[in-house]
């Protein structure tokens, strides 16, 4: 009970629409989720990578809802060179 009660009330006052949020949060978010000790020293331009490449495969679905197919994102890695440039 106390698990459907909690759902609801994210539902309906904690959720964001992603239509809301603007370009800083999502690079906030992106920096949170692959901090790491890897790239670390380089997270704004790895964040700055991820959200262009998510921005940049949105789809407007039939419905009207906006669709980011994320398998359609690409990874390419030059090997040999340092983590930002590859």
């Amino acid at each position: 009970m106390a698990l459907r009660e909690s759902k609801a009330f994210i539902k309906e006052n904690l959720r964001v629409p992603t239509k809301a949020l603007d370009r800083s949060f999502l690079m906030s978010a992106a920096r949170t989720s692959m901090s790491s000790k890897i790239i670390g020293t380089h997270s704004d331009f790895f964040a700055d990578i991820a959200v262009r490449a998510v921005l940049g495969i949105k789809r407007v679905g039939g419905d009207g809802k906006d669709r980011y197919p994320i398998k359609a994102i690409n990874v390419l890695k030059a090997h040999g060179k340092s983590s930002a440039e590859s």
